[in-house]
């Protein structure tokens, strides 16, 4: 975490434009839910600034790679209506980043309208996430639906792809800001989370393994306090994403040992490299 935020600081001067912030995260220290097969487009507004910090990041960082990670973005678009009635017309929209990006290319299309087939083609939004996203910004009357009441807009959004979905110019609040984010889109499920939590501890002990095995092999032998310190300090150092912890460095000494390190048997404390 820690890395991630002088990378972060580090790439400051490629987050140039006041529309967008670009956050770099380890996905080794952050609990981070990725969306399989999302191949999202971005709004032509911010793609050339998007290729710019692509390009910027691979030629300091060439063995990594970056997937981007839309679900767990937000927005704020800031939009005028044609209707005074409240606020001159002025209101902010809060909403996650696959809403922004329906808006925006709403926005672009002719007469600000399209169907929904051309919309969810246009934005490559996965169907179901499309589906889950849109609903909101129609019931709060952001977007109109052609025919679209609000006990059948899951129904037409479904099944009704040749529906006109449109930006509703006469849109009237007494809110100012408006909340759009679905609440079925934040939730995670509890077996969700564990199969994220486990996929984040199998990838520290696969960091705190390599540690172990380079320190062995540099120092030969080693006693157990000596080479629980050297770890920790080491990893807390170089890593930088997580503080190991005990618990987890004998978990690793246990799978590491007759392969790569062995006890001595008049000494269990120590521990010998296994060249």
């Amino acid at each position: 975490m820690i890395q991630d935020i002088e990378t972060n600081d580090n790439y400051r001067s490629l987050n140039v434009s006041q529309n967008i912030q670009i956050y770099i995260l380890n996905s080794v220290a952050w609990p981070l839910k990725k969306i399989q097969n999302d191949q999202t487009s971005f709004p032509k507004c911010f793609q050339a600034q998007m290729d710019q910090y692509l390009k910027q990041y691979q030629n300091s960082y060439k063995n990594r790679k970056l997937v981007w990670l839309f679900n767990e973005g937000s927005a704020e678009l800031l939009f005028v209506s044609n209707n005074n009635k409240y606020f001159q017309g002025k209101y902010a929209l809060k909403s996650n980043t696959y809403q922004m990006i329906i808006c925006l290319q709403i926005n672009d299309e002719k007469n600000y309208q399209c169907t929904l087939k051309d919309l969810q083609i246009k934005t490559k939004i996965p169907k179901e996430i499309f589906d889950i996203n849109l609903i909101p910004l129609i019931k709060n009357k952001i977007l109109q639906l052609e025919g679209g009441q609000n006990n059948q807009l899951e129904s037409i959004i479904k099944n009704q792809l040749e529906s006109i979905v449109s930006i509703n110019t006469s849109f009237e609040n007494q809110k100012k800001v408006i909340f759009v984010v679905p609440k079925q889109f934040t939730y995670i499920s509890q077996k969700e989370q564990e199969n994220i939590d486990k996929e984040v501890e199998q990838s520290r002990v696969m960091i705190i393994k390599a540690y172990i095995v380079r320190i062995m092999k540099s120092k030969k032998v080693m006693s157990y306090k000596d080479l629980l310190e050297e770890t920790i300090n080491l990893v807390k150092n170089c890593s930088k994403t997580f503080y190991p912890n005990v618990k987890q460095f004998k978990k690793c000494i246990e799978d590491l040992q007759d392969d790569y390190i062995t006890r001595r048997q008049e000494d269990p404390n120590t521990f010998d490299y296994v060249p």
